[in-house]
């Protein structure tokens, strides 16, 4: 396995400062600059509506190639932004597939429940199945890109129905429930480097949880800071903008308090069964990953794994890099398993 040159103290007081910063990223102060330029390829071409399982409204936009003639990719959004901050990444693709970005529930023209009970990970999967059902002719594999809780719902989504997803793109790891699988192993197996960084990369983890689950001191940060808050993009997509709406950043971090600490006391499963899985390592952001994607390769069959000296915001400050790598992953993945 490889392993990060940080020395130890380093990476602990990493952990702690990332901890710290949870708050700080509460108030979504993460902008990007905007620019004017004519996009590479035109809105979407049909919006609807989807009916989860549960009740819950979900809507979804396509892009690009018809269905049956071209891959089909799915985005979703990820705390705090609904799923348009992923725009100029599907603008990118969408003259070679066929492309579904959906709202989560909580986010963006999707219902908004209240309840943190209502943002369980079966139930975020079992609502981006309905998002699959509307759109995708009967059986039709697809590919996917997420971040955090797009990722983490993803997964679950592989977990229920092993098979569909062919290639994997994740922005940092892709499961919490591997995450703390490899936690797990590390301590109990793992070198002293290993059982070093996955201690650290768990202190982490709780202090999210601990912010996550702070309702009081949160959403009163979130309803000052949020409203001014803004992310556009800084690439050639100009009439592109992503708005941090404060109902989505509190309703959002339900999510969080609904699995955060759930997965990290019973894990579901321990292994990510698709045929390619690409992994993409921030390293210049608050949340430090290195440890569970530099070991993901033992809990995949196939993995790619590159890094980008960036945070969160490259959503919008590197869609053409992103699309670029998805590109790589989805031809990679349709040589290992044909979807059309």
């Amino acid at each position: 396995m490889k392993t990060n040159a940080t020395s130890k103290p380093r990476r602990f007081a990493r952990a702690i400062v990332s901890g710290l910063l949870s708050l700080a990223l509460l108030t979504g102060l993460a902008a990007a600059p905007q620019a004017e330029a004519k996009p590479l390829t035109p809105r979407a071409r049909n919006t609807g509506v989807v009916t989860a399982p549960d009740g819950y409204k979900v809507r979804y936009w396509e892009y690009g190639k018809n269905v049956r003639k071209a891959p089909t990719i799915f985005f979703t959004g990820t705390w705090p932004w609904h799923s348009g901050v992923f725009e100029p990444i599907v603008r990118f693709l969408g003259n070679k597939y066929h492309l579904v970005r959906y709202d989560a529930r909580g986010f963006g023209e999707s219902d908004h429940p209240y309840m943190f009970t209502e943002y369980g990970l079966d139930k975020l999967a079992a609502e981006f199945g309905a998002v699959v059902n509307r759109v995708l002719p009967k059986k039709k594999k697809f590919h996917v890109f997420g971040m955090e809780w797009g990722a983490f719902t993803f997964s679950e989504y592989n977990f229920l129905h092993p098979g569909r997803i062919v290639s994997f793109t994740s922005i940092g790891f892709p499961s919490i429930d591997i995450a703390e699988i490899q936690y797990r192993d590390a301590l109990k197996s793992g070198t002293l480097e290993e059982k070093v960084d996955g201690t650290a990369f768990k202190v982490q983890a709780l202090g999210s949880t601990m912010v996550a689950n702070d309702l009081l001191i949160a959403d009163l940060v979130l309803a000052g800071i949020i409203p001014i808050a803004n992310v556009g993009s800084s690439q050639s997509m100009g009439d592109f903008q992503a708005d941090i709406a404060m109902e989505d950043a509190i309703l959002g971090r339900r999510t969080m308090m609904a699995n955060m600490l759930q997965r990290q006391i019973t894990p579901r499963y321990d292994f990510l069964d698709v045929p390619l899985l690409q992994v993409i390592e921030l390293e210049s952001d608050p949340y430090p990953t290195e440890f569970a994607l530099q070991g993901m390769h033992k809990y995949t069959n196939r993995l790619i794994y590159r890094k980008l000296d960036a945070i969160r915001t490259l959503l919008t400050t590197y869609p053409m890099t992103l699309a670029n790598w998805t590109h790589v992953a989805v031809q990679a993945g349709e040589r290992i398993k044909k979807t059309v």
